[in-house]
C-alpha cells in the first residue's frame, strides 16, 4: 500500500494520463518483446544442464553471437525437462505450417491447447500477429530513437552555427577551406567506391568532422596571422534547409536508401536521421537568433567570454528545452516514416516483420481483416499518444497557452 501511495504522489497530469500510459506499455513491449513472444524458452533444463535461449537470441539479433541453426530451433519441436516459456511461444519469423493460408483469430487452428493457439490470427506464411504486432514495437522504437539522436548530433550545432554567427560572424582561413575541402571530396571518393555498410559511412562522416575541426585548430594555434574571409554560415545552411524542404521527405527516403542497398534497421535509422535534422536546425536557429541579441550575451562577449564558451554554457540550455517539444512531434513522424517504407518493402530486410509489413500483407487478401486492424490501431495510438504528449509539453512551456 505504501508503494501504491507514494506512486499515487507521482501520478501523470490528466491531460497525458492514457498518452503516457500507452507509450510505457509499448516502451516495455519494445525493450522485452523476445521475452514476451518467442519460440525459444527463456529458460530451460535439458540433458541435465541449464540453458537460456532467450538471451542467446538476443545476442544472435544484435550480432553478438552466431546462431547457425536459429531458423530450425524452437522449443515447440524440442522437449525440455523443466522449461519457462513466453507469453506468447512465436517469434515474429516462426512459420507455423499448419495455420499458414490467413487464419482468422476466430477460426478453428490446428493447435496443441489454449497456449499455442493464435490469438490475433496468423498471415499468409503462418507467422502469428501478435509476435509481428511485439517485433514491430521494437523496430519502431528503434529506429524512432536513435534516428532522433542523429537528427539532435547534427541539427543542434548546425542550428547553433547559423543563427549565433549569421553570414558574417565565422572568419575561416584558406587552410581550413582547402583542408575542409579535400579531406570532404577524398570522403565522398572513399564512401562512393568502397564503404559496404552504413555504420563505415557514419565513422567516415566522423573522420572527416575531425580532420576539419583539426585544420582549425592548427590555423588558430600555429598561425598567428589568419588570411581568410567570413564564411556565410547562415545562408549556407539555409540552401541545404531550402533542398530538403523542396523534394518530398519519401523521395530523398527512396533514393538515399537505394544508393546504399544494404538493405536494415541501420540503414533506415542512418537516413532518416540525416534527413530529419532540418526540422531541429531551424528551431535552433530561430531561438538562437532572438538570444543572441539580448544585453546578457553582449556583455559575455564584452568580458571576453570565447565563442565556444557562449554558445555551450549559455545559449545551448535556453534553446535545448523547447527542442523537446519538437522532438515529440519527430518521433511520431519517424514512426510514421518507418511504417511508410516498411509498407512499400524498403529499408528492412526480408525476414523482418513490421507494422507497415503486415499493413501491406493486408492489402493483398481483403478478406484478412486482422491483419489490417491490428497494426493500424497499434501504430495509431502510438502516433496520437505522442502527438497528445507534444501538445502537452507546448502548453507547459509557453505560459500563454497555460489557462
Amino acid at each position: 500500500m505504501r508503494i501504491l501511495k507514494k506512486y499515487y504522489q507521482y501520478k501523470f497530469p490528466k491531460e497525458i494520463k492514457w498518452s503516457a500510459r500507452i507509450l510505457i506499455f509499448a516502451l516495455v513491449v519494445g525493450v522485452f518483446g523476445k521475452f514476451i513472444a518467442n519460440d525459444v524458452p527463456i529458460i530451460g533444463k535439458k540433458d541435465g544442464s541449464i540453458v537460456m535461449p532467450v538471451f542467446k537470441d538476443v545476442f544472435y539479433d544484435l550480432g553478438i553471437f552466431d546462431w547457425k541453426d536459429r531458423y530450425t530451433y524452437n522449443h515447440l519441436d524440442n522437449d525440455y525437462d523443466f522449461a519457462i516459456r513466453p507469453l506468447i511461444p512465436y517469434s515474429s519469423t516462426y512459420m507455423d505450417n499448419k495455420n499458414a493460408g490467413y487464419v482468422s483469430p476466430f477460426a478453428r487452428q490446428d493447435v496443441r491447447g489454449w497456449y499455442h493457439r493464435h490469438w490475433l490470427g496468423t498471415d499468409d506464411l503462418g507467422r502469428d500477429v501478435f509476435a509481428g504486432l511485439i517485433n514491430g514495437t521494437w523496430i519502431a522504437l528503434l529506429v524512432s530513437l536513435f534516428s532522433v539522436i542523429i537528427a539532435l548530433i547534427i541539427g543542434v550545432p548546425i542550428g547553433l552555427l547559423a543563427g549565433f554567427y549569421g553570414d558574417k560572424g565565422f572568419k575561416i582561413s584558406w587552410l581550413e577551406i582547402i583542408g575542409g575541402s579535400v579531406s570532404i571530396m577524398l570522403g565522398l571518393y572513399y564512401a562512393t567506391y568502397f564503404c559496404d555498410t552504413p555504420l563505415e559511412v557514419f565513422l567516415l562522416i566522423i573522420i572527416v568532422t575531425l580532420v576539419i575541426v583539426a585544420a582549425r585548430w592548427i590555423n588558430q594555434k600555429i598561425f598567428s596571422e589568419k588570411i581568410g574571409r567570413y564564411f556565410p554560415v547562415d545562408a549556407f545552411f539555409n540552401k541545404i534547409i531550402e533542398v530538403f524542404k523542396s523534394i518530398p521527405t519519401l523521395i530523398i527516403l527512396f533514393i538515399f536508401l537505394g544508393v546504399l542497398g544494404n538493405s536494415g534497421i541501420l540503414s533506415m535509422i542512418l537516413v532518416i536521421g540525416c534527413i530529419t535534422w532540418v526540422r531541429i536546425s531551424r528551431y535552433i536557429r530561430a531561438e538562437t537568433l532572438a538570444i543572441k541579441n539580448n544585453d546578457y550575451i553582449k556583455s559575455l562577449k564584452a568580458m571576453g567570454s570565447s565563442d565556444r564558451e557562449i554558445l555551450l554554457k549559455h545559449i545551448l540550455p535556453l534553446v535545448f528545452p523547447p527542442v523537446i517539444v519538437s522532438v515529440i512531434f519527430l518521433m511520431g513522424s519517424v514512426i510514421l516514416l518507418e511504417a511508410t517504407l516498411s509498407f512499400f518493402g524498403i529499408g528492412l530486410s526480408v525476414e523482418e516483420v513490421s507494422w507497415g509489413r503486415m499493413l501491406n500483407e493486408a492489402r493483398k487478401y481483403f478478406g484478412a481483416w486482422w491483419l489490417a486492424l491490428f497494426p493500424g490501431l497499434t501504430l495509431f495510438s502510438i502516433i496520437a499518444a505522442l502527438g497528445n504528449l507534444g501538445q502537452y509539453a507546448t502548453k507547459m512551456l509557453n505560459p500563454r497557452l497555460r489557462d
